[in-house]
Formats: C-alpha cells, structure tokens, sequence
C-alpha cells in the first residue's frame, strides 16, 4: 500500500478530468511512502512496513519541467541496526536525482543518467563484496537509456497516476495501466486504486491512499 501525502490539491469533481497540474517554480514538498505486503515462509505470515522520505523540488524550464528528489529517510518497522543501514542504502542509490516530467508529473527522462549511473556502480562496488553481484547489477543499467531509466522512479510514477483526476472523499477509483520494465522487454501490466481518504482545505492538504 502507497500512501500519499499531497502538499497542495486541485478542485474536486464528481467526473474525472484531464487536468494539469499547476505548480510555482521552486515548489518544494516532502514525499513520504508507506509500502506493506507480507511474507509467506513455512506456512508463516511475515508482515513488513517499510517508509521512505523523499524532498521533491519542482523547477519549470523551457525544455521540460523537472523535479530534484532527494533522500531523506528509510525506515522498516521492527528492523535496525546494521540490516535497516544496508536496506537504506539501497533505497537512497538513485538520490539525488533531477527527472524530467510531463504536465502530469509522470517521468520521462533523467538527466544526467550516464553520471548518475557510473555513482550507482562505483556504490554497489562498495557495499557488495561479490564481484559478479556488482557486475549483474552494471549489465542491467548499461542497457538502459535516460529514458528508461526513469522507470527507476516508480513512486514518482505512482503518484502520477492521480494528478488531475476527480476524486470523491470515501469513493475509491481503480485503475489499469502499464508500466516500463526497466530490463527490457514488454511493458509491465499494472492495476490498482485511489482512495481520497480525507481532506483539509484550509491546510491544503489532502491524505490519498494508492
């Protein structure tokens, strides 16, 4: 489960509607993801929660507007430790990074992706011991270009599902789509829902679970 804070919210609508969505240039917002699923081993549930903080700055350019993510926490429930610092440095490898985006801010390119990725290898190299490990993981990112390599940022791209769709409070709204596969091949089916679970319009905020 993705929950979704959104720092400001359009008008809402009874009919879905194809809307931009308008930002100043410089908007800045914390990003923060709560994913849980469970483990079946031995007959055994195993629950895991596990939360990512990511600041995201929105800047319009001429070319194509862009956000800069960057890292700011992981955490897993009920982990620490030495665990809980090597699962965070996985999840901040692709920080920082500025991505090109659509009106809807869904991902499209990431700039600078030849120096980003040479950062990624020259981290792996030093957090895994095995050599052919490290080689596994450069052979999947040598095939990808800056495009595709903007499936990497798949909250991003989650969270982009929803801009501009008219969202009742209570209602929720199920979706399909597709998504890039980042080795190569087909595109990945996907499906899912928005509920807009509440709402504070004097804040300008609003709480979506996805």
């Amino acid at each position: 489960t993705l929950l979704i804070l959104a720092l400001a919210f359009g008008p809402r609508t009874a009919e879905a509607l194809d809307l931009p969505v308008t930002l100043n240039d410089g908007a800045i917002w914390i990003q923060t993801s709560v994913h849980s699923r469970t483990d079946t081993r031995k007959g055994i549930i195993h629950p895991m929660t596990a939360t990512s903080v990511i600041k995201t700055t929105y800047r319009k350019d001429s070319g194509a507007n862009t956000l800069r993510q960057d890292f700011v926490s992981f955490s897993v429930d009920g982990v620490g430790g030495e665990q809980l610092k090597a699962l965070a440095d996985q999840a901040k490898l692709i920080y920082p990074a500025v991505i090109e985006v659509d009106d809807a801010l869904r991902p499209s390119r990431v700039r600078e992706w030849d120096k980003m990725r040479e950062t990624i290898f020259e981290t792996v190299a030093t957090q895994v011991p095995d050599a052919r490990a490290v080689a596994a993981v450069r052979a999947n990112y040598d095939k990808m270009d800056a495009s595709q390599a903007a499936a990497l940022f798949n909250e991003q791209s989650l969270v982009s599902l929803g801009q501009g769709t008219g969202l009742e409070l209570g209602d929720t709204r199920r979706y399909e789509g597709e998504t890039p596969n980042s080795l190569g091949g087909p595109p990945i089916k996907t499906s899912g829902s928005f509920l807009l679970e509440s709402i504070d319009k004097a804040k300008g905020h609003a709480f979506i679970v996805s």
